[in-house]
């Protein structure tokens, strides 16, 4: 069994994409798509590509114990989707940003929030921060 495993930590999680197969073009063709889905994320992956005898993540585990410390994920968009919630910003980290940087009281700071936010939005229909309850 071929597996591949794609490592990145992100807010201080360490997560793990992992795909197996017997066929080795399999493999590649998966890393090349995880690739081409990664290419615009500014993170750093790191890729390992493991001949094991099982096509289970613990199988892996069990042949170098430095992978236990990563949550596997076998599905690709679910693996995209955590990175991504993971990396970005919270509004408290882009506040103290701006605070620290251009001096800004509460008031003035507000209204730099809120309107890069929406304006961010509305040109990209996702957001540019995570707000924090």
């Amino acid at each position: 069994m071929i597996q591949l495993v794609e490592l990145v930590t992100v807010d201080n999680e360490d997560l793990a994409y992992h795909y197996a197969s017997d066929n080795v073009d399999e493999v590649f063709n998966q890393e090349k798509e995880f690739n081409e889905l990664t290419k615009n994320i500014s993170l750093s992956f790191s890729s390992h590509i493991i001949a094991t005898k099982e096509a289970s993540f613990d199988s892996l585990c069990k042949k170098d114990p430095y992978f236990k410390q990563f949550t596997s994920y076998q599905n690709l968009e679910s693996f995209m989707e955590k990175v991504k919630e993971k990396s970005l910003l919270t509004d408290e980290e882009v506040a103290g940003y701006l605070r620290t940087q251009f001096n800004l009281h509460a008031f003035p700071l507000q209204k730099v929030l809120y309107y890069s936010y929406s304006d961010y939005l509305e040109k990209n229909v996702n957001r540019l921060f995570w707000c924090i309850k």
